[in-house]
């Protein structure tokens, strides 16, 4: 009995350790090291435990570790840690915020978790992977099958897979798939990668390029005074004051569901942003497309657009966007506020693309019925939407958005100092092109399979399903050595060694993989 009582016991143990919160890290791998945290030797972050670490340093106001680099050097899967787990990094918007820079290195963050479906979590104001981003950069991360239900008492709040606010700096190639879902009381800004862009009075730039979001992002308002709802597929909102700052969304895109329910107050669905507001800032959405369904519904003021919900502010600029959403749908009030790019109240827009009304529907409410809106003048004549020619097959138009986003591409290689990404067709919608060259061999975030790499007495092997050949480059870009693969295998040989990049490829020249190795 006495034996069997133990054995109990520590089942019991081991069972309670499989839902329990990995407890943090007390230090970073290379924390002792001199210059750990600098450019050179970032902050390594390779287990669970340290990724609490970094939010607990964050959220205690830690001024040690504000300004400083931290690196992603492996995949986590938080899929054991229960559903009531996650802390975001940065709790509010000053100084529990992350400021710094932190590059995933094209890994991936599984399962995160905020709440259940059931019982949506409260108390943070501030919810997603970051909770606040106030200055310096997110890079080459994959956020992928968050689940998170987030919800306040009472003022304004912030939730997004990825950050919930982002006051300025940069996020640049990531991802983000899964369920984003608000059950509201206050005003709500709900945002697939992040919740709202909101720069400081003082001059700042806050810019996102080259990532896309799939999955759900839904908000309900339910109960309280009229407060707005503000949804998008990439941001709920955007804002700010200062004359000389900018806010841009840059060669992304979605294909989220956007899905917005609210009351007395505004209601906003885009597929990229719920609204950019305000009179003096600078925004801008150029060279995007979404292709996710739009639905709103409010008995108060509702807002529906392919790309923007409302377009609010007379520097607001949509140029080079393209709506290929299959259903645009408004419910409640207000026929003239649902539209296929955006409800323009003020602002420039210019070589927007959408699908024909005959594969797109635009659903807006006339007296008490709900009309399919064929009417495409109005929408070229107020929003400046170049709409496909009624007759043409979808596959067509959509060849037809791939060209016009690639001559964007084309016409403009890099945007503020960084390198566009061509577009190439996907399954059924555009997806980002991955080139055969060494700067996208350091950029594995589209990266379809991994390789074995094995350093051996000649130099290393490499292995990989459907492998037929292996190029090899220094960090520095230039090419070491390029090697026919047999079976899917191959022994490098070459003079180099120390860190290279290897670059596989199938037999149709389609890259398969690229992979940081130490060669020896």
């Amino acid at each position: 009995m006495k034996k069997l009582m133990i054995t109990l016991f520590l089942f019991c143990c081991i069972g309670m350790s499989l839902i329990a919160k990995t407890p943090s890290s007390t230090a970073f791998p290379n924390s002792e090291e001199a210059d750990a945290g600098s450019a050179a030797n970032p902050y390594k972050i390779s287990s669970i435990g340290d990724l609490y670490l970094l939010a607990d340093l964050v959220n205690a106001k830690n001024a040690d570790y504000w300004g400083k680099n931290y690196e992603l050097t492996a995949d986590l899967d938080l899929v054991n840690e229960g559903d009531d787990y996650w802390t975001p990094i940065g709790i509010d918007h000053i100084d529990n915020c992350f400021r710094g820079t932190f590059d995933g290195k094209g890994h991936t963050i599984k399962n995160l978790k905020y709440g259940t479906a059931g019982t949506y979590k409260t108390g943070q104001a501030f919810v997603g992977l970051f909770g606040g981003l106030r200055s310096g950069s997110i890079s080459n991360l994959k956020l992928e099958d968050v689940a998170i239900y987030a919800t306040v008492a009472s003022g304004e709040y912030f939730v997004g897979g990825l950050v919930g606010q982002f006051r300025a700096g940069i996020i640049n190639n990531c991802s983000v798939s899964g369920t984003v879902k608000s059950n509201a009381s206050s005003v709500c800004n709900l945002g697939v990668l992040a919740g709202k862009i909101q720069v400081p009075s003082s001059p700042a730039d806050a810019l996102i390029i080259n990532c896309y979001t799939s999955g759900t992002v839904e908000g309900t308002f339910v109960g309280g005074t009229a407060a707005n709802m503000l949804v998008g597929g990439i941001v709920g909102n955007a804002s700010g004051s200062n004359v000389a700052s900018n806010i841009r969304i840059v060669n992304s895109y979605s294909s989220s569901d956007v899905i917005a329910t609210g009351t007395s107050g505004n209601t906003y669905a885009g597929g990229i942003a719920g609204q950019f507001q305000t009179d003096n800032i600078n925004f801008y959405a150029i060279n995007c497309y979404s292709s996710g369904d739009i639905k709103v519904k409010s008995t108060g003021s509702p807002f529906a657009g392919g790309i923007v919900a409302r377009l609010n502010s007379p520097n607001a600029n949509i140029n080079n966007c393209i709506a290929l959403n299959d259903n645009i749908i408004l419910e409640g009030k207000g026929t003239n506020q649902c539209f296929r790019i955006a409800v323009k109240s003020n602002g420039n827009m210019s070589d927007n693309y959408a699908l024909s009304t005959d594969f797109m529907t635009i659903q807006r409410p006339n007296s008490s019925l709900v009309t399919i809106d064929v009417d495409v003048t109005a929408d070229v004549a107020a929003h400046g939407a170049d709409l496909a020619e009624s007759g043409a097959s979808k596959s067509a138009q959509i060849s037809t958005a791939l060209t016009k986003l690639n001559a964007y591409v084309t016409a403009n290689p890099t945007y503020s100092g960084i390198t566009l990404r061509a577009w190439a067709p996907g399954s059924t919608y555009p997806a980002f092109k991955v080139e055969n060259n060494p700067a996208s061999a350091i950029n594995p975030i589209s990266v379809a399979s991994k390789a074995q790499i094995v350093n051996n007495g000649y130099g290393f092997n490499v292995s990989a399903e459907n492998l037929s050949q292996v190029s090899v480059y220094t960090p520095n870009g230039q090419q070491a050595c390029n090697m026919n693969a047999s079976s899917g295998s191959v022994n490098v040989t070459m003079g180099v060694k120390g860190l290279v990049i290897v670059v596989g490829y199938d037999a149709q020249g389609n890259k398969l993989f690229a992979q940081k190795h130490l060669a020896q």
